[in-house]
């Protein structure tokens, strides 16, 4: 959850199809690759070592919505809607004049690329994901998942008055790992910049929509051709089921398992996130 944005080769405002600024950021060079944040509503410096660690690709980072400098002047169902996502990715296209691009998405990122792809399927040239899970389907156990792995104090602690979804976020954190002594230390790390300032608010309007909308629209995933490859921690908490979900919409999906690994393959042991970046700079090449 480190300050990426000033290493940034470039930063730069595009414009949404419903007329919002969006703020850029691109980090590295060679090919370009759109990295989609987590959340939503996390700001994406939490995957910096994925940048920092690969200054051989073109890292688009996209300030989603309401995260970062992309400030929108309300927050409602009218504005955090999934296709208004999904065209905020169409307008990092457009401006790149990119006819196919390779997304990398993380969680809800990794989500996101999925609803962008059902839309668009003959502009997607190599989509990766990151933990990512294909319908709404995964909510059916994924908090089982999580739970499991709290203490009795955290678990009261998402109880508490939380305005900005950081006292929430810090409690869950642990849930995210297969290393509780890596999750302690990297929890220090958060901090109100790590969130949109409507995190809580968004996870509650996008999620609603997404567990509907994304088990009709899953079934156009047919129309892309293209690779699909997955890389998931062995105990990440979207569980085994996530893959198995994938491979059956996207049959061509190659599958990376990281072991001793959860959520955030990166920020685990070095020897899993040796692992991880060595299967994602496979995938990318």
């Amino acid at each position: 959850m480190c300050g990426g944005e000033s290493l940034s080769q470039k930063g730069y405002y595009i414009t949404s199809a419903d007329k919002m600024k969006l703020w850029v950021n691109e980090y590295g060079t060679g090919k370009p690759v759109i990295l989609l944040a987590g959340g939503p509503g996390l700001t994406a410096t939490y995957m910096d070592s994925i940048w920092l660690k690969m200054p051989n690709t073109r890292f688009i980072v996209l300030d989603e919505r309401s995260t970062g400098k992309s400030v929108l002047p309300k927050v409602d169902s009218t504005t955090i809607t999934v296709d208004n996502f999904i065209e905020d990715v169409e307008a990092v296209r457009v401006h790149l004049n990119l006819p196919k691009v390779t997304i990398v998405g993380h969680s809800w990122g990794g989500m996101l690329a999925l609803l962008y792809t059902e839309k668009y399927p003959d502009r997607v040239e190599n989509l990766i994901l990151l933990a990512g899970a294909s319908t709404g389907n995964f909510f059916s156990y994924f908090g089982d998942n999580f739970m499991m792995r709290l203490t009795a104090k955290e678990k009261l602690d998402l109880a508490l008055p939380d305005s900005d979804g950081m006292v929430g976020f810090k409690a869950y954190w642990p849930g995210y790992f297969y290393s509780r002594d890596r999750a302690l230390a990297t929890r220090k790390n958060i901090t109100p910049a790590s969130f949109g300032k409507d995190f809580s608010r968004m996870d509650d309007i996008i999620f609603k929509e997404y567990a509907s909308y994304s088990l009709i629209s899953a079934k156009k995933l047919k129309f892309y051709t293209g690779p699909v490859s997955l890389i998931q921690g062995r105990q990440d908490p979207t569980d085994e089921a996530t893959i198995d979900e994938t491979k059956g919409y996207l049959k061509q999906t190659q599958v990376y398992i990281i072991e001793k690994c959860g959520h955030f393959p990166w920020l685990e042991e070095p020897e899993t996130s040796k692992s991880f970046f060595k299967a994602l700079q496979a995938v990318l090449n």
